[in-house]
């Protein structure tokens, strides 16, 4: 193929552009348009990319379709897909998991008390007691863990300090140092992106951040 269509250079008035007369640019814009061939602006009418394509196409102005818009389709898709399954499925399963998890802990707890493994088992019941009352408010606590999970729950609804010592992970060392203790990042417990869309999502997120 021995390409054939001769150079071209928008004139600096438009003039040359054949559907110039349809927009309407600011002096900074038309400038770029005419130097670069091309330029972007900013639109308060269009959300995504697919918006000005269907509008162009009711109004016979061409479109350049960037691989960006595909990529940001795909990322929607992708987006809706993992919000559906999180929320239909997949909080079940974590609700389910936790509980069971919580039950066989507390389980271990009575038949380990009085051994070396005591304390273990009894942080095992905090961590899953923790991730219990995340996932639903009204959750029951063990009265033997109470104080170290809602003292981790405080924290995780304030999300405001980082790297701070975790009073489940730390269950059984009172005398470790802020320094050599087991610390967690708080801050992260803010939901984002598509798990601030609902409360199920907000506390999914909280409870899988735990976890």
């Amino acid at each position: 193929v021995e390409p054939s269509l001769a150079a071209y250079r928008a004139a600096a008035d438009l003039r040359n552009v054949s559907n110039a007369d349809r927009f309407t640019f600011s002096p900074e814009a038309e400038a770029l348009l005419a130097e670069n061939g091309f330029v972007v602006v900013s639109s308060p009418y269009h959300y995504e990319f697919f918006g000005i394509y269907e509008s162009n196409r009711y109004d016979y102005i061409p479109n350049l379709v960037t691989t960006d818009a595909m990529l940001h389709n795909y990322h929607l898709y992708f987006s809706h897909l993992l919000r559906i399954l999180e929320k239909d499925r997949l909080r079940g399963e974590l609700a389910a998991l936790t509980d069971a998890m919580l039950t066989k802990s507390q389980e271990q707890y009575t038949a380990l008390t009085g051994t070396d493994w005591e304390n273990a088992a009894k942080r095992n019941v905090a961590f899953f007691a923790v991730a219990a009352r995340l996932l639903d408010p009204q959750a029951t606590v063990p009265e033997y863990v109470r104080r170290e999970a809602e003292g981790e729950l405080a924290l995780i609804a304030e999300h405001e300090q980082t790297m701070f010592p975790s009073p489940v992970m730390n269950m059984g060392n009172p005398g470790t140092s802020v320094a050599d203790a087991l610390n967690e990042d708080y801050t992260q417990y803010i939901p984002r992106g598509h798990y601030n869309t609902s409360e199920e999502l907000k506390t999914y997120f909280k409870a899988m951040m735990w976890y």
